[in-house]
């Protein structure tokens, strides 16, 4: 609700909320430049626009390249995990080669989690000129 308001004057609630409080004028210094007299402050309107985003691979030649990495997850008795990684590297047979040496190292170490990375990039239809992605593009 937008009160006009004299010069130098605000606002203020007096009372406890929700007990039919009374709303009494008090003076502000002016100088200060508490209130703008006179005027009423609106809110700011916000436009939203919703939109359907995709994710999908990054194809593009300055793209990350795809990483390769091995993890051993063997348990001791204990039930500890080894956790020991190969190397994140872009050839994914030397990651490979990591994880036959670990298991010939140790014996008991058959279990292993293979995590590539491969980059992807978050695109819109609003990206292709507001119109979905041109067949064969992806």
């Amino acid at each position: 609700m937008c009160v006009p308001r004299r010069e130098g004057e605000r606002r203020r609630r007096s009372g406890r909320r929700g007990s039919g409080a009374q709303v009494r004028r008090h003076r502000v210094d002016s100088s200060r430049g508490d209130r703008l007299s006179g005027a009423c402050r609106m809110s700011t309107r916000s436009l939203f626009r919703f939109v359907s985003w995709t994710v999908k691979p990054d194809r593009e030649p300055d793209a990350a390249p795809v990483t390769h990495l091995y993890r051993c997850t063997s348990e001791d008795e204990a039930g500890n995990v080894c956790g020991a990684e190969s190397a994140r590297t872009e050839d994914g047979a030397s990651a490979e080669d990591w994880a036959l040496r670990h298991a010939a190292e140790n014996p008991d170490h058959r279990s292993y989690a293979y995590a590539p990375e491969l980059p992807y990039v978050a695109t819109t239809p609003e990206l292709f000129g507001g119109h979905p992605e041109p067949e064969g593009a992806a």
